[in-house]
Order: structure tokens, then sequence, then C-alpha cells
């Protein structure tokens, strides 16, 4: 079952400009993984923020239409939510400070906007996840 969109831009995506507390507040590894896993939680709530993550993560493009129409995430979104999931948990994500060519990212004309390099530092390659049978975490299902 797929879930329904929650769009952010109500608040100009300003989680995504401001940063996540737990990522700023991580001075371990479990909570650099903990937040790590809310920024999905997040990302995956809005196709703009997804399209985005998709880019930034796996290194692919990917069109807004194939996430889903305007109300609900597709199949195919949550392919790309699972591979994301997967890649996190192969990674080791470290707390760090952000370096001076980290990624700053926003929202500009519905698409998100970066600099080239990752901000929260992991060990895995994002971009060596296959697929999976973990369902999507999700919050409104849609029929």
């Amino acid at each position: 079952m797929n879930w329904a969109w929650q769009p952010d831009h109500h608040a100009n995506f300003a989680w995504i400009s401001n940063g996540l507390k737990s990522i700023q507040d991580a001075t371990t590894d479990a909570q650099a993984a903990a937040a790590a896993q809310e920024w999905m939680g997040k990302i995956q709530l809005d196709r703009v923020t997804l399209q985005g993550a998709i880019k930034l993560l796996l290194e692919q493009d990917v069109d807004q239409a194939v996430l889903g129409n305007a109300q609900c995430a597709s199949d195919k979104a949550k392919e790309y939510v699972v591979t994301m999931y997967l890649a996190l948990g192969k990674s080791r994500i470290v707390p760090d400070q952000a370096p001076a060519n980290g990624v700053n990212t926003g929202v500009s004309s519905g698409q998100v906007t970066s600099s080239t390099t990752n901000e929260i530092r992991e060990t895995g390659r994002l971009s060596e996840s296959t697929s999976s049978t973990r369902p999507a975490r999700s919050s409104v299902p849609c029929g």
C-alpha cells in the first residue's frame, strides 16, 4: 500500500534549509543514525523532497511524475524509498561538522537545489543498494 503525500509547501521547506535539530545535535553514531532515519521519514512525504533526495543519495534524475500523482506516492516511489533506507542501514553514519564544501540545500521553484557533496558523512556507497521487501515508512495510506 502506498501513502498520501504530505507536502511541506506552506512552510516553504524550512526544515531543509535550516536542517534538522537532531542532525545538528548528534554527538554519537547512534544519534547520527537516528537523525538520518528522521530525515528519511520527512523526505519521503513530498514529491519535491523525495525527488531531491533521490538525486543526492542515489545520483539518479527522476521526474516527479514517476513518483506518483499529486495525492499519492507510486510503487516506484516506494522502491526508491526502500532503496534509500537500505543504503542508510548498510552505512556507518557518524556525527561530524559539516565540511566547508558540504551540501547546502533548499527549494527553488518546486525543485530541491543543492551543492555537490554529502553533508552527513557516510561510509557506504548509497548508489550500490538494490531492492528489498521492507515496506516504506508511511503515514496516511492512499486508497
